[in-house]
């Protein structure tokens, strides 16, 4: 299987910082090994499934399994 090292949506970036946002925008767009934890970040950030999804164009029903994942982490 594939081991990363992380057990489960470790945030990449502080959402106390204030690029915090712009920061995550930019890694949502390119796709990159570390995606998916951005896309974590970004929930966590409050970003919509819509939104999330025009920065991605990943489909919306993996993106909501993703933000449900990340609402039972917290």
């Amino acid at each position: 299987g594939l081991d990363v090292g992380a057990t489960g949506f470790d945030p990449k970036v502080s959402l106390d910082d204030p690029e915090a946002l712009t920061k995550i925008r930019r890694e949502l767009k390119v796709a990159g090994a570390e995606r998916f934890w951005y896309i974590a970040d970004a929930f966590r950030a409050v970003l919509s499934v819509d939104g999330v999804f025009n920065l991605t164009n990943i489909d919306r029903w993996f993106l909501v399994q993703i933000e449900e994942l990340v609402r039972l982490e917290e």
